[in-house]
């Protein structure tokens, strides 16, 4: 009970610390609203949590292999060795919630027909994993994966999705591979109903244009809220102050 009691107050302090930064930055006279006091308890807690919920080089590392804009090649297998079913698209990679997460969004086709995306990238620091979420306009659940970086750099993720041919869940193996700067390959991996492993899917994106991937501060900080380094200002579109 105790425990349950300070993991419901933890959540409440985050969303009241939420709140009142909101209302600080809202505050037109430039002064900060009074906190109200913490216990000690209360206190090691938001320290344990801020300390825990830091962005990390992770973090910075995934933003720099995944952030920017790509043309995409996808070839889909239904069976091995089959022949592979090829399209074109093109997809965005952004940082979120202050590069905590990288979203991406994806549009092409699939057997001819229009085919979008989401998904969320993100590093578990409690469960030192890679996570990842995906959604598309072809299906109605969405696949969650949990993955590994190994020495070579790529991610290895696994997760499991409900067969729509058998109605059985089945686990699938998914490799994140980055070769070269402004590459990246997705591949998929399935089984035939014989246990026999092969390559389903096949995603390779070519990043558009010179401009590279955003900056994710990772630096440690006491407030815990690592930020996106910020794009400069073009000094061309500033507008001139006005005389008072």
């Amino acid at each position: 009970m105790k425990m349950s009691r300070l993991s419901t107050g933890l959540f409440a302090l985050v969303a009241c610390c939420g709140l009142a930064a909101a209302q600080d930055s809202g505050n037109a006279g430039g002064q900060k609203n009074a906190q109200p006091p913490m216990d000690a308890e209360a206190a090691a807690q938001w320290e344990a949590w801020e300390k825990t919920n830091q962005v990390t080089e992770q973090h910075a590392r995934l933003a720099t292999d995944m952030v920017g804009k790509w043309k995409t090649v996808t070839t889909f297998w239904m069976a091995p060795g089959g022949e592979g079913m090829k399209s074109e698209g093109t997809s965005n990679f952004a940082p979120v919630l202050d590069g905590r997460f990288i979203m991406s969004e994806f549009s092409g086709n699939m057997m001819g027909m229009p085919f979008k995306g989401i998904g969320y990238f993100g590093y578990n620091t409690l469960t030192s994993k890679f996570e990842s979420l995906w959604m598309d306009s072809a299906s109605n659940l969405m696949m969650m994966t949990t993955g590994d970086r190994g020495a070579d750099g790529a991610i290895t993720w696994s997760g499991a999705y409900p067969d729509p041919m058998t109605g059985q869940v089945k686990q699938y193996k998914a490799v994140s591979r980055f070769p070269e700067k402004g590459k990246m390959v997705y591949e998929m991996y399935d089984t035939t109903t014989d246990g026999r492993e092969f390559k389903s899917l096949e995603v390779v994106y070519t990043r558009i244009g010179s401009g590279g991937p955003v900056t994710i501060d990772a630096s440690p900080v006491d407030t815990g809220r690592n930020r996106v380094a910020p794009t400069p200002a073009d000094p061309s579109k500033t507008e001139p102050k006005q005389p008072k």
